[in-house]
């Protein structure tokens, strides 16, 4: 039976990245949490706002360099310490991610691997934020180098660096009259009343 529906999955069921390749669904979307299938939200115009300044100004600065930039692709993680491609049972779609290694990017699905900094836009005035504590999860044990957390509710951005194979706060919380630098990406820096809508 060929799958164009999230409504057609068990949703008690595990599924693998090989099953996720398969489905031939064109509008709803979903990620995989260790096999368990994720319906994604429609994300407000505010979330969509400031994601496309973090695209613009995260993808201006890699534009002459051979480090790609990538909003919403499918990113298939490997589990610790695994490379069978056949064990991948996690896919998730960050809001936008920097990819270093293009070996990563070996066909059209989009990045298998970690990437090496993810950033994602919390969902507005709290909806869907539930599955945020599994992200840092996911992110953590892939091994992805830097993580952002920006929250429009609050106009602040959570940074997380990987250390000794766990993500460690980078304080203080930035606000939006701060800049936000990254730390694996030395002269990454962006205003973040630019990213902020007044």
């Amino acid at each position: 039976m060929t799958i164009t529906s999230l409504n057609q999955l068990d949703f008690n069921k595990r599924y693998t990245y090989a099953d996720y390749l398969s489905w031939k669904i064109d509008i709803e979307r979903a990620e995989l949490y260790y096999g368990k299938v994720m319906p994604m939200q429609t994300p407000w115009t505010l979330h969509q706002r400031i994601l496309g300044a973090l695209t613009y100004y995260v993808g201006t600065f890699f534009k002459n360099t051979s480090i790609e930039t990538f909003s919403r692709i499918d990113v298939a993680l490997l589990p610790k310490g695994e490379t069978d491609k056949t064990k991948i049972h996690t896919v998730v779609q960050p809001d936008l991610c920097v990819i270093v290694d293009k070996q990563k990017l070996f066909d059209n699905h989009g990045c298998t691997g970690s990437p090496d900094l993810i950033i994602e836009v919390l969902p507005v005035k709290g909806s869907g934020r539930k599955e945020m504590p599994d992200k840092f999860e996911l992110y953590e044990e892939a091994g992805v180098l830097e993580y952002w957390i920006i929250d429009p509710d609050r106009e602040t951005v959570l940074r997380h660096v990987l250390e000794n194979e766990k993500f460690k706060a980078v304080l203080p919380d930035l606000m939006k009259t701060d800049k936000l630098f990254s730390h694996i990406f030395e002269d990454l820096e962006i205003d973040l009343s630019e990213i902020f809508p007044n």
